[in-house]
């Protein structure tokens, strides 16, 4: 899968790699991930009561698929670190990361949540027939 290259500065925030005047690309599936998690989804009603405060990509509300883009991991950005909040990460993480399996572009999916001061480390492994890709990306808490 060809993609536009994402590298994350040291601020947190994802940015195109570029080489001159060129847009890097990548041939794996390490963008999509990066756009899944860290694109704010729509929070329901029951984790943000207030409909203004609720984010998400306008995208969805036309979209023809039905398929939300990003993950509520906002929701969770001041949290404090608990085993709940650690929980709660990695079910938004693979509600975020489902579409790759109901789109069958791997066959199972894995994500473990590290904890640390000020950030969060997430491991995610996609399992494509018999061999496992690994990709590891920090998410900087505010």
């Amino acid at each position: 899968m060809r993609d536009v290259k994402l590298i994350q500065g040291e601020d947190g925030i994802y940015d195109l790699s570029l080489s001159g005047l060129e847009i890097d690309s990548v041939q794996t599936m390490e963008t999509a991930i990066i756009v899944s998690l860290f694109t704010d989804g729509r929070a329901d009603a029951s984790q943000v009561p207030d409909p203004l405060n609720r984010r998400g990509w306008i995208g969805d509300a036309i979209s023809e698929v039905r398929r939300k883009i990003g993950s509520t991991l906002w929701l969770y950005s001041q949290a404090r670190m608990t085993s709940k909040t650690v929980a709660a990460i990695k079910d938004a993480a693979n509600e975020a990361l489902r579409w790759f399996i109901d789109d069958e572009k791997t066959d199972d999916i894995t994500v473990a949540v590290i904890p640390a001061l000020s950030k969060v480390t997430l491991l995610i492994d996609f399992v494509i027939g018999a061999s496992t890709q690994r990709y590891a990306l920090e998410w900087k808490l505010s």
